[in-house]
């Protein structure tokens, strides 16, 4: 269900979000592809985010490190990266990718 429910979020926002937001697919692509990691390690008691250091930021990465919920703070730091697609009111389009996004997000 992770799995599917992450590849659906990847795919609205590649396929449908505008090119003037390309930075923040490729931000949301990584942080969609660091979740699966960070549940399976929250569930199973561990840390290793040398398993996940391709996929994060070095500011990423040292914040996670302090976080209690890994999983937790991969889906807030989804939702902060794919803000401006709902403060920017000029795009419906925007605002459709956002919703589709955000319910993938809640249900993660």
């Amino acid at each position: 269900v992770v799995q599917k429910r992450c590849r659906s979020m990847a795919r609205v926002l590649a396929a449908t979000s505008s090119g003037r937001h390309r930075e923040l697919v490729v931000q949301s692509l990584r942080l969609i592809k660091a979740f699966p990691y960070a549940l399976k390690q929250h569930l199973r008691s561990q840390r290793n985010l040398e398993e996940m250091g391709p996929l994060l930021e070095a500011d990423e990465a040292e914040a996670m490190r302090r976080s209690d919920n890994m999983p937790l703070f991969v889906c807030m730091r989804l939702s902060f990266t794919l803000r401006p697609l709902i403060l920017d009111n000029n795009s419906t389009a925007d605002t459709k990718v956002w919703e589709q996004a955000d319910f993938h997000v809640e249900e993660l």
